[in-house]
């Protein structure tokens, strides 16, 4: 049974905004909770048991190895580590952002086919303060060395939101980062056709539950950053994996019926309820990946540039 009231009051248990020096100061946070229980229910599967993690401090994620990457893994760890402290940034209102993201950096254009989401322009705002400078795609080759983002380098209905980079004073984008951002009023992300890609940094911003049951209802930002191969479990990966095989085969068949032509989407969902011991450790295990300066490399074609 709902809760007599449907007033929802947000709540964040964030500390004010750091200052990206002050939160590059900040000491790695290596905790590692004790493994949740539900009351009566031994053995339980709810996401982000830490009996079954692996620990806080292993890398599992080792793209190929760039030392040019160094000035780019280190803005990109500020950017997160602020987002993490401060989750309230990715809820500010940027117009200005937004409109230079829709236009693509073209003045007088109509820009992309899409909104830009608030979640969005409040992201690129917080790159731009750790020093990255937006360019549009088609423009990488006329810049000069230094840090620049992406948005919808896949286009406006692909994954991949946004790409970090770095130049070299030759014009040659040496390293890149990708990520792709979800957010929610609730606990559940739209996936629709798409998947969790490996080596993609995946940034979600929701509203946690924490009233109890028949009480007024509380929520409390959160934000999520982590890797996509440490999202899903394996079983959630299977079931995914054979469904993409299932409409890719009824694709192929392209069968069309009198004046019918069928085209197959998905309209997946996923409940993101994770434990904060899950949270936690999976943003632990990006920034230990770009404390040990691993970047994603052209040459490397790397799954998550597709």
């Amino acid at each position: 049974m709902e809760p007599a009231s449907d007033k929802v009051e947000t709540h964040t248990n964030e500390a004010p905004a750091l200052a990206l020096a002050e939160v590059a100061a900040q000491p790695l946070k290596t905790r590692k909770a004790p493994c949740c229980s539900l009351s009566g229910k031994p053995g339980h599967t709810k996401r982000g048991c830490a009996s079954k993690e692996t620990p806080v401090n292993t890398v599992v994620y080792d793209a190929t190895h760039n030392d040019s990457s160094e000035s780019l893994n280190a803005a990109l760890r500020k950017v997160l580590q602020l987002i993490h402290t401060s989750p309230k940034l990715l809820y500010e209102d940027h117009p200005e952002v937004k409109k230079k993201l829709r236009s693509q950096g073209r003045k007088g254009t109509q820009g992309t086919g899409n909104q830009v989401t608030d979640q969005e322009a409040a992201f690129a705002a917080v790159l731009e303060s750790a020093g990255f400078v937006f360019i549009n795609k088609a423009d990488i080759k006329k810049q000069s060395h230094g840090l620049y983002y992406i948005y919808q380098k896949n286009g406006t209905q692909q994954s991949l939101d946004f790409q970090v980079l770095e130049i070299s004073e030759s014009g040659e984008k040496t390293a890149f980062w990708n990520l792709d951002l979800k957010h929610t009023t609730e606990e559940t992300i739209h996936l629709n056709d798409g998947w969790f890609r490996s080596g993609v940094i995946y940034i979600f911003t929701w509203n946690r539950k924490t009233s109890a049951f028949r009480q007024k209802i509380t929520r409390e930002v959160e934000t999520f950053v982590g890797f996509g191969q440490d999202i899903p479990s394996d079983d959630e990966s299977v079931y995914m994996k054979a469904l993409q095989e299932m409409k890719a085969r009824l694709k192929s068949e392209n069968k069309k019926i009198g004046r019918l032509s069928t085209f197959l989407r998905f309209a997946n969902k996923y409940v993101c309820d994770f434990e904060p011991s899950f949270v936690e450790e999976r943003y632990n295990r990006v920034i230990e990946s770009l404390s040990h300066s691993s970047s994603s490399s052209d040459s490397s074609s790397p799954p998550s540039e597709a």
